[in-house]
């Protein structure tokens, strides 16, 4: 009998399927428990480096369409949020000076992802601002991850 199992609970979900690219133009999205696929990225953040805490790191997601443009005014990557650790579903800690080849992502079946790969996330968006307003891109908070 596996941990999960021994503990009650079960993996996460997928949720419903809405296409990347829908992240940038649809804040009523706000709340729902969603997958989407997109190619995995490093955020560049200050300095080029990812944000990290509370044992979540900052990663960027890419819609998979070539060519694909976001809206004017509007980033071409959303934020999805990692929790760091070795099991299923989490990213490999990264060293104070990383570069993109340091990124290991652990998929629900086990496989490693790094950036530039295609990944299948699920979890719940975030795409309204501090007072209630709309902010696009939206942000995932990553429950599960799958190899697509």
């Amino acid at each position: 009998m596996g941990l999960l199992s021994a503990a009650g609970c079960s993996p996460p979900e997928q949720g419903e399927v809405v296409p990347a690219t829908q992240l940038f133009t649809n804040a009523k999205l706000h709340h729902k428990y969603v997958t989407v696929t997109g190619v995995l990225g490093i955020s560049g953040g200050f300095m080029g480096s990812t944000t990290c805490k509370a044992g979540r790191c900052d990663l960027e997601l890419a819609p998979p369409e070539p060519g694909w443009k976001p809206p004017k005014e509007v980033r071409s990557t959303t934020t999805i949020r990692v929790s760091v650790g070795s099991g299923p579903n989490e990213m490999a800690e990264l060293p104070a000076k990383y570069s993109r080849a340091d990124l290991k992502v652990k998929t629900m079946g086990g496989k490693v992802l790094s950036a530039g790969d295609r990944v299948k996330v699920s979890g719940n968006l975030d795409c309204h601002g501090n007072n209630g307003e709309d902010r696009l891109p939206c942000h995932m908070d990553v429950a599960r991850i799958d190899a697509p």
